[in-house]
């Protein structure tokens, strides 16, 4: 049997470009996630690559963010990029609709946002299948940062503010933490 936190480690382990790279070319098969003009002071968007990805969940649980309604924010040239979490589900749908959000933002097309990384939300209690981790290991590598949001019944349920379990409070602080690095990084830059 093989031991969790070996798994966990590998799949959040950040390895992916926080910056479009260059010779990344999209092939636009259905459009993308969409756009909207953000002319607002939202430090953090938080981006659900598909529906019911718990792009509201994880926005209410992070301090000073928004959800984005499903669409990357983009902002003037003049003004300082938009901060974007992408948040997916751990199915298979949620896992490629976070791979194609990753090659869209890879391929330059966005040159006003900066992705903050990725949020796994849990699918489905328990640990995930082989093929969803394998899956969940490639689609990280798109991204600068990855967290793992456990499956919470309650929110299944409908309880609108349940009490956190501690793995995803330490997952949400981590977030929190983290976030707080790339706001100081830019303004010691300023």
């Amino acid at each position: 049997m093989e031991d969790s936190s070996a798994v966990r480690a590998a799949v959040v382990e950040p390895s992916g470009p926080s910056r479009p790279q260059r010779g990344v070319e999209i092939v636009r098969r259905g459009g993308g996630l969409g756009r909207f003009e953000d002319a607002s002071a939202v430090r953090l968007w938080v981006l659900g690559t598909h529906g019911n990805a718990g792009e509201q969940t994880i926005s209410d649980l992070l301090p000073a963010s928004s959800p984005a309604g499903h669409q990357w924010p983009v902002r003037a040239a003049d003004v300082d990029p938009a901060h974007v979490l992408l948040v997916c589900r751990t199915s298979h749908k949620g896992l490629k609709s976070a791979q194609r959000a990753a090659v869209e933002f890879a391929a330059g097309t966005l040159p006003s946002v900066r992705v903050a990384g990725l949020v796994l939300v849990a699918d489905a209690p328990g640990k995930l299948p082989r093929d969803l981790r394998d899956l969940a290991k490639v689609v990280a590598g798109g991204f600068p940062e990855v967290w793992e949001f456990p499956w919470i019944e309650e929110y299944r349920r409908g309880v609108s503010r349940p009490a956190l379990p501690r793995e995803a409070a330490a997952t949400i602080q981590t977030i929190t933490d983290h976030l707080s690095l790339i706001t100081h990084k830019k303004e010691a830059h300023a």
